[in-house]
């Protein structure tokens, strides 16, 4: 059954769909008189938050000064768990097919995905209450509570479609307890579902430029009576047709062409 190799990154790519959504916001700090005084791009990156906590608490000479701090705020992200989801399911054996590019005779062709919804959590890291409003303020109205985002999963065919990116909660936490040797620590936790699909390989398929078939008289019946033959009916102008003594060879048709159908029907007596 599993002997097919193949790879689409398709976990990957979900993930930088996911970060690609909060890659860009920026907050203003401002002075008593509420003019703003510094603009701060907040900084995401992939991975949870105590890891990003601890770097922040981390001291490594036991000296007050001599502990690293990064910059906060700061955002992180991380990709949970998958559930299967059965309302998404399409028909088993339905199959997708692409041109593939450069060869006019062949096609690729895949069977419909199997959907699952994938578990994302955002992390919001500030120190000031206002810096986590602010960033929340800028999330929260794109989300009713779905976002949907178009993205190509399958490059290779121009694959594309719809991911939708649903919020479930927000809860904020502060951490105000402790010596004043600790730094304070206020978290805002989002969690989202992705409501992605999974691919399975890729196969080459060929393209049907001519069938014949035999009509008989009576199913005990060894002699058809006729034949019928459908083909692609293109003039050497690449017009429709449906006069097949103007119609080209059907091994020049490619399936960039358009297409036409004639019948043609030899009577045997």
């Amino acid at each position: 059954m599993l002997t097919s190799t193949f790879e689409h990154d398709q976990l990957k790519k979900y993930a930088i769909v996911f970060g690609a959504l909060f890659n860009d916001i920026s907050i203003h700090r401002d002075d008593s008189g509420d003019d703003a005084i510094q603009k701060l791009k907040v900084p995401l990156m992939y991975g949870p938050k105590d890891k990003a906590l601890a770097r922040v608490n981390q001291n490594p000479t036991g000296l007050h000064h001599d502990r690293p701090a990064i910059t906060l705020p700061r955002m992180s992200f991380e990709l949970g768990g998958m559930t299967y989801d059965p309302t998404r399911k399409m028909q088993s054996a339905q199959r997708l097919s692409a041109v593939l590019p450069g060869n006019d005779n062949a096609k690729a062709a895949l069977y419909s995905p199997v959907p699952y919804n994938i578990e994302f959590r955002l992390w919001i890291m500030v120190k000031n209450s206002i810096d986590g409003q602010r960033i929340i303020e800028q999330i929260l109205p794109y989300f009713t509570p779905q976002y949907t985002i178009t993205a190509e999963i399958i490059p290779a065919l121009s694959l594309s479609h719809d991911i939708p990116v649903i919020l479930n909660s927000v809860q904020m936490q502060d951490d105000y307890e402790g010596s004043y040797e600790e730094r304070r620590s206020i978290v805002w936790t989002l969690d989202f579902i992705l409501k992605g699909f999974f691919y399975g390989p890729v196969t080459n398929t060929g393209l049907i430029k001519l069938a014949e078939a035999n009509i008989f008289n009576a199913l005990d019946s060894n002699t058809h009576i006729a034949t019928v033959s459908v083909q692609p009916g293109l003039t050497a102008n690449g017009l429709p047709t449906t006069d097949i003594s103007e119609t080209v060879a059907y091994t020049l048709i490619n399936e960039s062409d358009d297409w036409a159908y004639i019948v043609q029907i030899d009577e045997e007596m």
